[in-house]
């Protein structure tokens, strides 16, 4: 198995996604809590630009894919993981 690490903190795109992490919004949009994830978890989201500008208010924990599902699911996304690094957020066919 090959995995994107950064060699300077020995930290593994793998294990980072793996790891539990707890998150607090408050009317944040949804923009800037994929933009926090990603920074957090070192990873690329991609997802409907419609939705940039949606507020979220709760809190999550759990790892990125726990995290990702239950800010996905008020939208109908699926969450699609392209690789080790990128994710697809698509909204599911009714």
């Amino acid at each position: 198995e090959i995995r994107n690490c950064d060699w300077s903190s020995d930290v593994c795109s793998s294990d980072l996604a793996d790891s539990q992490r707890d998150f607090s919004f408050n009317e944040e949009s949804f923009g800037n809590i994929i933009t926090e994830l990603e920074e957090v978890y070192h990873v690329e989201i991609n997802y409907p630009e419609k939705l940039r500008k949606k507020t979220i208010k709760g809190s999550f924990s759990g790892n990125l894919n726990e995290v990702l599902s239950a800010l996905s699911y008020p939208f109908n996304l699926n969450v699609e993981n392209i690789s080790i690094n990128k994710i697809n957020l698509k909204e599911k066919h009714r």
